[in-house]
């Protein structure tokens, strides 16, 4: 009886500990989420678009910029590319 009682008061305390976590960590998600935005390029001619001039712009503001990448157009977009579908 006593290990019965005492796994159950473990396994709620540990429930709580998992509960304050995760409500700490969506409360921290829903403040960035409304301090913080998404930064998007986009160009209106594809083969023009200088991505050295644009890094170096984006490496400047290092203090405001925590990171970036890069997604590329669909290649199907481009004018004169054969490929119909892609295989992974």
């Amino acid at each position: 009886m006593t290990a019965l009682i005492y796994s159950l008061a473990l396994g709620f305390l540990m429930f709580l500990s998992i509960t304050c976590r995760m409500q700490i960590e969506v409360n921290s998600l829903e403040k960035l989420k409304s301090n913080a935005s998404y930064f998007t390029v986009k160009a209106l001619d594809k083969n023009k678009f200088d991505v050295y001039q644009t890094e170096e712009v984006l490496k400047k503001h290092s203090d405001l910029i925590e990171e970036f990448t890069w997604v590329t157009a669909k290649m199907s977009e481009f004018d004169g590319t054969t490929v119909s579908s892609t295989y992974f």
